[in-house]
């Protein structure tokens, strides 16, 4: 029913602002400068592979696998501040060192894709404003044309 729908749909929009903490990310823009983007926008490019090789990883059967794939999406999330997305993965990296069910793991799996579709559109657009704030390269800069036409006069 519609009142149902309105619930889950504020439920989703809850869980996309709480998906990332800006505070991490803020951190971690303190101490990298302007690297910032290129490290979000890789990260939203490396992670769907990873969640790919979990998910083939599930049907091979692959513990050490899906183990190594879990560790380097929980990493890379945390540091990121992707706090639900690195905890689910950290569950599943445990489940897969315990050699535990791999009913469980697809679980977790589908909890994992969920999650980066929550905090992937936060992350494009931090992403985008670190992108935004870099200065242009020398070659984009207005000092170019100067130098050209200088040398253009001799």
């Amino acid at each position: 029913d519609k009142a149902s729908r309105q619930e889950q749909t504020r439920a989703g929009s809850a869980s996309n602002e709480f998906a990332l903490d800006r505070g991490v990310l803020m951190q971690l823009g303190e101490l990298m400068g302007e690297g910032l983007g290129d490290v979000i926008t890789t990260y939203l490019s490396d992670t769907p592979v990873q969640l790919e090789n979990i998910a083939s990883a599930i049907q091979t059967g692959d513990y050490a696998a899906l183990a190594r794939a879990a560790h380097s999406v929980k990493s890379s999330s945390h540091s990121l501040g992707a706090v639900v997305l690195g905890k689910v993965a950290e569950a599943l990296e445990v489940l897969m060192r315990q050699n535990g069910s791999l009913d469980e793991a697809a679980r977790l799996s589908a909890s994992l894709r969920v999650a980066f579709d929550a905090v992937a559109p936060s992350l494009r657009e931090a992403a985008a404003e670190e992108l935004r704030k870099r200065p242009q390269e020398p070659w984009q800069r207005s000092a170019l044309p100067a130098f050209v036409k200088g040398a253009v006069r001799n």
